[in-house]
């Protein structure tokens, strides 16, 4: 994802940008499929300590993160391109509005992502500790 984005930065070719895109898209997929198992390992570890499964408060949690950074993020992005002059009369904007949209597309959403890497460097919860919580709570769970 950092890869495209960075490609969404330089226009050398619509091509290039179509494959920059599309590099995004399938990694933002790969998003999802690394943090929705992270949340159930999060409520996994949390049933052992508790005693109760609450999955759906880490959900919930989850999206009263997601959903402010996404209003954030185009909140930002609109700031961006109007301080590089965005016209919406325009059919062609100006070349410095090209690159604020640049800059809001690639370099804004580039940020964000790199917030979002810094708490999965920091997740404690894999090789011998995950393997330990889905142990015990398969021995709990047999016993029910």
């Amino acid at each position: 994802m950092l890869v495209g984005l960075v490609g969404l930065f330089f226009p050398i070719h619509i091509v290039f940008t179509t494959i920059s895109y599309g590099l995004v898209l399938m990694m933002i997929t790969f998003w999802y499929v690394i943090v929705n198992p992270m949340i159930g390992d999060v409520a996994d570890e949390d049933e052992i300590r508790t005693g109760c499964r609450r999955e759906g408060m880490f959900f919930g949690i989850n999206a009263l993160i997601t959903k402010p950074a996404i209003s954030l993020i185009i909140f930002l992005f609109t700031i961006i391109i109007d301080r590089f002059g965005y016209d919406s009369e325009l059919d062609l904007q100006t070349a410095q509005t090209q690159l604020g949209i640049r800059i809001g597309i690639s370099m804004l959403s580039l940020a964000f992502l790199v917030l979002a890497i810094v708490p999965l460097i920091l997740y404690p919860l894999y090789g011998k500790k995950i393997q330990e919580i889905k142990m015990v709570l398969k021995t709990k769970h047999e016993k029910l």
